[in-house]
């Protein structure tokens, strides 16, 4: 039997299909990879990088004295969180960086769930206790900005 074009060939099907399989094969590794790449703290690194420009550059210029609002220390306000009753699934293995978007500190911490990695929240701090805090985030969702501040 002689090979007529207006028919379709089998073999080109198969050979389409295999092509269609590797690049979506492909691009899933891709993607999990960049996706992977991406978990691994770029956004706190980018922030920490930021914030060590920011402070070389305020140390660099001249500034007359500023009256400080006197606020509880990172460390102090980790204590506070520490002090919170585990049996309400507190946080567990949390930090403090300094805050964004109005809040004083964001803190990332281990909740009791297990199939919960990380979480953040925002805080909002006096001079001897937390005032506000947010509601739990992922550690890599944006905080929303203080409302009422």
């Amino acid at each position: 039997m002689a090979y007529r074009r207006d028919e379709i060939d089998p073999l080109e099907v198969l050979i389409a299909r295999q092509r269609f399989w590797r690049r979506a094969l492909v691009f899933a590794l891709v993607f999990g990879i960049v996706r992977l790449l991406w978990r691994e703290d770029f956004p706190q690194l980018i922030a920490m990088t930021s914030l060590l420009v920011s402070a070389s550059a305020k140390a660099a210029a001249p500034q007359a004295p500023v009256a400080t609002v006197e606020k509880l220390t990172k460390a102090q306000v980790e204590e506070q969180l520490r002090r919170a009753p585990l049996a309400s699934g507190g946080p567990r293995n949390h930090y403090c960086l300094p805050g964004e978007k109005g809040w004083d500190y964001v803190c990332a911490y281990s909740a009791a769930n297990p199939a919960v990695v990380r979480m953040k929240l925002g805080v909002r701090v006096t001079a001897t206790e937390i005032v506000e805090a947010s509601m739990p985030y992922p550690f890599y969702a944006a905080l929303p900005p203080v409302t009422g501040h």
